[in-house]
Order: C-alpha cells, then sequence, then structure tokens
C-alpha cells in the first residue's frame, strides 16, 4: 500500500509538472515561478509566462504594492517595476527546516542538458533587517550550495526593493528532478521568483563532472562573481552543511525549534 501511494504522488507530481511547464511561452525558458503570487500568472512582455505559486514546501506569502526596483545590468527590461513576479514572495517560517521547491522537467529536456537555474531575491521588508541584524541564508540546488550566508542586501548595495539574482548551470540529473532549497542561518529565508532555461549551446554532455559548478551573482552593483566549487551537499532537516569529509554548521542548528512566521 504503501508503494502504491508513493507512486501515485511521483505521478501526480509528474503530471502537474508537464501542465505548468506547457503555459511557459519563452523561447528559452522551461519554467518560470513567480513565488508567493497566489492568484494568477503573469506573461511579460517578451511572452514568458510566470505561473502563480506552486511545487513549494513550506513557508508562507508576502506582498507589496511598492515597486521593485530591477537594475538594468539584469536584461529585464520586459518587466515593469510595479507589477510582475517580483512584488510577493515565499519565505520559510521553521529554523530547522528548509524552505523547498521541487520540479520534475518534462520529458523534452533530456537527463544531461545544460540548463540555468536563476532564483530572484528582493528585500520586501525593509523594516525587518538592519546592518546588525541581517538576513542571511543558504542557497542550495540540487545539493550544491550557491552561498552559504546568502545577505540579499549585500547585492544590492544596501538598497531593499530591489531586485538581484543568483544564477547556477548544470546538467539534468537522470530522474529529471530539481530541488531548490533555502535554509535559515539568521531570520527567514525567501525568494521572489525562479527561473529555469535551457543554455544556448548547451547540448547533452556526454560525462558531467560529479564535482564542480559555476555559480553567478549578479548584483544592482554591476559586480558579477563566477565560482568554480567542489560539490557541496546539504541535510536541510538537520541544518547541516557537508563539504567533502568536513561539516559546517550554521546558526540554524543550535537554534530553537519554534516556528516564526515574520518576514
Amino acid at each position: 500500500m504503501t508503494h502504491a501511494l508513493q507512486f501515485t504522488s511521483a505521478l501526480a507530481l509528474c503530471l502537474l509538472s508537464a501542465l505548468l511547464y506547457q503555459g511557459v511561452q519563452g523561447e528559452e525558458t522551461i519554467l518560470a515561478v513567480n513565488c508567493g503570487e497566489e492568484n494568477e500568472n503573469f506573461v511579460d512582455a517578451n511572452n514568458v509566462s510566470w505561473t502563480q505559486d506552486s511545487f513549494f514546501n513550506g513557508g508562507l506569502t508576502f506582498s507589496t504594492l511598492d515597486p521593485v526596483i530591477i537594475p538594468p545590468e539584469l536584461g529585464l527590461s520586459s518587466l515593469p517595476e510595479d507589477m510582475g513576479p517580483f512584488l510577493s514572495e515565499r519565505y520559510g517560517t521553521k529554523k530547522l527546516e528548509a524552505l523547498e521547491y521541487q520540479f520534475v522537467l518534462p520529458t523534452s529536456v533530456p537527463a544531461g542538458q545544460q540548463i540555468a537555474v536563476i532564483l530572484y531575491f528582493a528585500e520586501l521588508c525593509p523594516t525587518c533587517v538592519t546592518d546588525t541584524n541581517p538576513r542571511l541564508f543558504t542557497v542550495a540546488v540540487n545539493g550544491e550550495v550557491l552561498a552559504l550566508e546568502y545577505n540579499i542586501l549585500d547585492h544590492t548595495g544596501g538598497e531593499a526593493l530591489t531586485l538581484t539574482t543568483l544564477e547556477t548551470t548544470l546538467a539534468v540529473p537522470t530522474d529529471g528532478v530539481i530541488t531548490i532549497a533555502l535554509h535559515r542561518v539568521k531570520k527567514n529565508p525567501k525568494i521572489n521568483a525562479l527561473q529555469i532555461k535551457s543554455v544556448v549551446g548547451g547540448g547533452v554532455a556526454d560525462e558531467q563532472p560529479q564535482n564542480s559548478t559555476s555559480t553567478t551573482t549578479t548584483s544592482s552593483t554591476g559586480a558579477t562573481t563566477t565560482v568554480n566549487s567542489e560539490v557541496v551537499s546539504t541535510s536541510a532537516s538537520q541544518g547541516v552543511v557537508m563539504t567533502g569529509s568536513t561539516s559546517v554548521k550554521g546558526l540554524a542548528v543550535t537554534a530553537d525549534t519554534t516556528t516564526t512566521t515574520t518576514t
């Protein structure tokens, strides 16, 4: 009976994923999600459909009516500042549990295909953070850590209501599953939108190295950093980050297990 339920759940996830991807119209976009949006889809000037919030595990939503500044270097001129997928967010509420998004890519995206995962962040609550009391969280995609103590304001020149991105490229795994995990270090982790795109010229690789990833952070100050690092795996349930044989325990490990719902 248990196996039957697991199979049914997996099948349902695949079917829901297929329906979601059919609505994405961008030339290179496989998937675009408007995190925290609970009512409608948004189609930008490039005909990319940002679907309402789906496939998340945990967290609550928050939104603002204030426009979010989109720095020109992000190349998102098709998205107006006073509407679109960056005015809402999903944020984690539990100190020892990750906020996760998990997707099963359609079969039209084969294993080994190079894809880009782009995560969009903006601090929508200016009064929630200060220089001495920042928001810090770990960001990982398929177990590879992109940032250990990610601080949104570090990448927006200290400005709230300003967009920044964190991007990585990877090969599609055999099972087609992409998992994005945000884990609290200090204050609640949050995300405004996410996008998965095919990489131009990134065909199916014969063999992907198991110990490398390419991560790019773009900020409103124009600084772009690319890091090639060893594979780092995370254990979201325990709040432990594993780098090779070394365990790096964040503040979330020693924090209490109470639930917090402030952003």
